[in-house]
């Protein structure tokens, strides 16, 4: 039955994309309800869904008996279709973020449903979408998530915890974004407000259309218990697709593959990582490795390149002449040079990238992200120079010693050059300091190409298998554990020997040896034991067979070297 006593008509349809709703498979919906009714105190329980779009997470839980069920959401169009699908829950057509002017946190989510107690939440909450209200009024509202470029599920799990009674339980559907650098905030808040039971990272390919991995987290709300462990598990590109097409249960794979982890690991880690990849052996070489860890980018000044892509379209302003990149949706285009609004189709077009050829006047050199290869980085292309309206960032990407480092793909890319050139903005710039060590920008471009470093990111990340959109941010980059050598010690001599052979390395020379060589550097720089080696190599082993990893796996009989 719908009730509409609390109500609040929709600015944005939540949940709809350019591809329409997007609605929680089967499937995934059986797994996470059974995971929440398993967690759920004993006798009549209640569970919310404060965007149940058109029923899915609550027809799963209705299968089972013994539980009130309660759903929310602003679209009536999905309500009605829900009301035919579960028949046993109360439905509410509410903006449960905010059900009224006046609402806050905790008390908007019992007036939104009219209940004073929730023993239970299921939650797929919208991704990424553009809410009817402002960040200040959010805040205002008590949502803390609601700073700088936050995710409006991040706000639907500030929602559930405010609204779980205490020991209540939650089964939250997430962007796998929660794993990113960018939100330590949501993942500090999960860790100190609830007992994590478990974190999953499942891929993409739940959602068709959506191209973005699924995350699974299931919690109890009450402070951790001393000692307590987090089921962990992250699916294999195998599990993925025998999962999508239904050769075998998300059930049957976590009960195989899941690992436990303190949940005061991921607490005391400086950005809350929840590196769950991390598990057995590797913990003592990720421990290692982080004791290293130093402010090495203060030696730099670091940025990104001209903000084109690497085809460099751009439209023009017919009133005064100031371009911009061309957008990729936008069809009404206002000029950062007069204020014109224009329709896109109005705009003149044109490509100010192009192949590298001898350029002349106003053209320049361009290092995409593509030209960035490991150790070596030279352009495929030219960029016009002097266009109105373009930020070519004078001085800042394209002058001194310079380390570059791709933004997108798996793993880590790193090249130096000493020649002018533009960069895209796909490729981050570190720019060597005056007062910095001469051999500085080699040793460090060494370890950011050495297959140690490697192991660390993927084991930190979790990305070791492909994804539409892969990439590394200059958080990840600046967070890598680096070590500053100090003059007069053997860290210092060890610093030089690698700054040398990674100049060496990128002269082409192509010596396996000299790489190899290098690696046992790194490994005596970081005092890695035997265990460790094994250790990199089996990261890289296990990993997806991908460019970028395949060709820095250990050979038959060429480990490393411990210390060189």
């Amino acid at each position: 039955m719908l009730d509409s006593a609390v109500r609040a008509e929709p600015i944005i349809a939540i949940g709809e994309t350019e591809r329409g709703a997007i609605y929680t498979p089967e499937g995934l919906a059986d797994w996470v309800a059974g995971l929440v009714q398993a967690e759920l105190r004993m006798g009549p329980a209640t569970v919310v869904d404060f965007a149940c779009g058109q029923g899915a997470l609550l027809a799963a839980l209705g299968r089972r008996r013994g539980l009130r069920l309660v759903g929310v959401d602003v679209s009536k169009a999905d309500l009605a279709i829900a009301a035919e699908t579960v028949s046993r829950a109360r439905l509410i057509h509410a903006d449960a973020l905010v059900p009224d002017d006046s609402s806050r946190l905790p008390d908007a989510a019992s007036k939104a449903i009219g209940i004073p107690r929730v023993d239970g939440i299921v939650l797929n909450p919208p991704w990424g979408i553009e809410l009817p209200h402002s960040a200040s009024a959010l805040r205002q509202r008590g949502y803390r998530l609601a700073q700088g470029h936050f995710d409006s599920a991040g706000l639907f799990v500030e929602l559930a915890l405010a609204a779980l009674a205490p020991g209540g339980v939650a089964g939250l559907i997430l962007p796998d974004s929660i794993f990113f650098p960018g939100h330590s905030p949501l993942r500090k808040l999960l860790v100190e407000e609830a007992e994590l039971l478990l974190l999953a990272r499942l891929g993409e390919g739940f959602f068709p259309g959506v191209f973005r991995g699924t995350a699974v987290v299931v919690l109890r709300k009450r402070k951790p218990r001393a000692g307590h462990e987090v089921a962990c598990m992250a699916l294999s590109a195998d599990d993925r697709r025998a999962v999508l097409a239904g050769q075998t249960a998300l059930a049957a794979v976590a009960a195989r593959e899941a690992h436990l982890v303190p949940q005061t690991r991921f607490a005391n880690a400086t950005s809350v990582d929840f590196d769950i990849g991390v598990r057995g052996r590797h913990v003592a070489f990720v421990d290692r490795m982080r004791e290293h860890s130093a402010n090495w980018s203060h030696w730099f000044a670091s940025g990104r390149g001209v903000e084109l892509s690497k085809h460099g379209g751009v439209v023009t302003c017919p009133a005064c002449g100031v371009s911009r990149p061309a957008p990729r949706k936008l069809q009404v285009v206002g000029c950062s040079g007069c204020g014109l609004v224009s329709e896109l189709d109005d705009l003149r077009s044109q490509t100010i990238v192009r192949p590298l050829t001898e350029r002349g006047r106003r053209w320049a050199p361009l290092i995409g992200g593509d030209d960035v290869g490991r150790y070596r980085a030279a352009p495929s292309r030219e960029i016009r120079t002097g266009v109105a309206g373009i930020n070519y960032k004078p001085g800042h990407d394209r002058a001194g010693t310079r380390i570059l480092v791709r933004k997108t793909g798996i793993g880590l890319r790193a090249a130096l050059i000493d020649r002018p050139a533009h960069t895209t903005q796909v490729v981050f710039h570190y720019r060597l300091d005056q007062d910095a060590p001469p051999f500085f920008a080699h040793y460090v471009l060494g370890l950011l190409c050495s297959r140690t470093l490697l192991a660390f990111h993927l084991l930190r990340s979790g990305e070791t298998q492909w994804r539409s959109h892969p990439y590394v941010t200059q958080k990840v980059i600046d967070a890598l554990p680096i070590p500053v050598p100090s003059l007069g010690t053997a860290e210092w001599a060890r610093a030089q020997s690698i700054a040398q052979l990674a100049k060496d390395l990128m002269g082409g020379s192509g010596d396996e040896g000299l790489d190899y060589q290098l690696e046992g550097l790194v490994a005596g720089l970081y005092g890695l034991t035997p265990a460790d080696i094994a250790t990199i190599s089996g990261v890289l082993d296990d990993a997806q067979d991908l460019d970028g990893i395949r060709e820095l796996r250990f050979g038959p009989g060429r480990i490393a070297p411990v210390s060189v």
